[in-house]
């Protein structure tokens, strides 16, 4: 990362006999947290934190298995990401309040999180996050054999995968299930951004224009839970907007401490 920010420094921090790689830049308060989508190590934040760190403590961080970060002696379980998550940040000595900025996966992260440590967190902005109800409603969309077809492909696609992120896969229908107690929590500000561009990896996937449609009436369906939230929606990016639009991302953490 190309960064002046004399204040940056990596660190490896032991959560409970295994270690976790994170970046710290900048100072001050509240400290922005940044949360990665399924198997993605804390580089994939290049664009955004640098930019941040010029106005408050920021923290990226490879979970356990990924980027430098010793693997885990637990499932690769939301839950146990959420407890890792809570162990990093107390044993690197940074105190709340915290903004979680999250990807995809990592915004079921971010919302277990601000459930369990609902005093610990300031605001959210969710980038392009997973909803826990989309693969069932995608399955609605698709005969079983279609259906069938494209578990499989996600199957081999998560078999091809390093390590640490085929050992997050492998849960990932257990952690939809784990979200049904995980309620929303109206004080915390939130800010949701959602791409309804079907991108060529998209395509790749076996995604259809009807998922991107469904993705978009989901992420609406939160604003119901959470009234004061803000949506944001384009068609600009992909699923990695904060690569393809940092600005939107940047824009949001923005306004968020200004308020």
């Amino acid at each position: 990362m190309s960064n002046n920010n004399q204040n940056e420094k990596d660190i490896f921090v032991d959560v409970g006999g295994y270690s976790l790689h994170a970046r710290i830049v900048g100072t001050g308060k509240p400290t922005l947290v940044f949360e990665s989508g399924l198997g993605d190590d804390l580089e994939i934040w290049n664009q955004v934190q640098p930019i941040m760190a010029d106005h408050m403590c920021t923290l990226a961080y490879d979970r356990a298995g990924l980027g430098k970060s010793d693997a885990s002696p637990h499932p690769r379980t939301i839950s146990f990401m959420v407890e890792d998550l809570h162990s990093l940040l107390a044993n690197a000595n940074l105190a709340p309040p915290y903004l979680i900025v999250a990807h995809s996966l990592g915004g079921l992260i971010a919302r277990m999180f601000a459930y369990r440590y609902p005093d610990f967190v300031t605001g959210l902005v969710l980038v392009d996050p997973a909803h826990e109800d989309f693969p069932k409603h995608m399955a609605e969309l698709r005969s079983p054999e279609q259906w069938s077809t494209y578990q499989r492909q996600m199957d081999n696609l998560s078999l091809e995968a390093p390590l640490g992120a085929r050992a997050e896969y492998q849960h990932w229908q257990q952690d939809f299930e784990s979200m049904a107690p995980v309620a929303w929590l109206p004080h915390i500000p939130t800010t949701i951004l959602t791409s309804i561009r079907l991108d060529r990896d998209a395509r790749r996937l076996g995604t259809l224009p009807e998922d991107k449609e469904l993705w978009r009436q989901l992420h609406e369906s939160w604003l119901k839970q959470v009234p004061n939230a803000k949506h944001v929606v384009t068609q600009k990016s992909g699923h990695y907007i904060h690569i393809e639009q940092p600005e939107l991302v940047i824009n949001a953490v923005r306004e968020m401490i200004q308020h």
